[in-house]
């Protein structure tokens, strides 16, 4: 065998044995790859997100290691259910379901910020109603009220004949676990104009 032939030998031995390595490495780690998806910046409960607020990253998981929930499709177009910050990987409960409406609603409240959640009244002369609860705000009430509320598409022509109406709309900071909502929760207002439950809703006057 001439010089050369064993030269270009070893290299080819080489060669395999680098690649064998490799090979024997990817398998000693094990698990698979997943995508998922992380924000690039700060974002507020209700904002939408664009193409450009996320960027795809790729996660090891190791063979019998817990399995993180993760969001694996581009979430471009989704709002967000809750404030998170820069480089948070996305959880499929951190978007808001797709069949929500953003509704112009003339309400008082107190201070509020884009984002927050409240729980929203309907002021009448009979009766304090809860018409939503747990509402992002996507545009906080101005000097002259008008805000702006993400609700259910469902309910879209509801709160466009409410933001229409006479009757006065307040909201709450939403506390702990909202509400449910399968049905109008109506509290009496007593002759003296206060809720029949001290502290429950506001009442007319208050």
């Amino acid at each position: 065998m001439s010089w050369r032939r064993w030269a270009a030998g070893a290299v080819l031995l080489a060669v395999l044995a680098v690649s064998a390595g490799i090979l024997l490495l990817g398998a000693a780690s094990g698990g698979e790859r997943r995508d998922y998806w992380v924000l690039t910046g700060d974002m507020v409960a209700g904002q939408a997100i664009a193409g450009s607020d996320v960027s795809l990253q790729v996660l090891q998981v190791r063979d019998g290691g817990p399995r993180p929930r993760l969001l694996e499709r581009s979430p471009a177009g989704r709002r967000l259910a809750r404030s998170l910050p820069a480089g948070t990987p996305l959880r499929p409960d951190d978007l808001l379901e797709r069949d929500m409406v953003q509704v112009p609603v003339q309400f008082v409240a107190p201070p509020l910020r884009t984002g927050d959640r409240v729980d929203v009244y309907e002021i009448t002369d009979r009766a304090v109603v809860l018409r939503g609860a747990s509402l992002v705000v996507t545009a906080v009430p101005g000097s002259g009220g008008m805000g702006a509320l993400l609700v259910p598409a469902s309910e879209e022509a509801t709160w466009v004949a409410l933001a229409a109406g006479s009757s006065q709309l307040r909201a709450t900071v939403t506390y702990g676990a909202p509400p449910p909502t399968s049905a109008p929760l109506i509290r009496p207002v007593s002759p003296g104009g206060a809720a029949s439950r001290s502290g429950a809703a506001p009442g007319p006057n208050g």
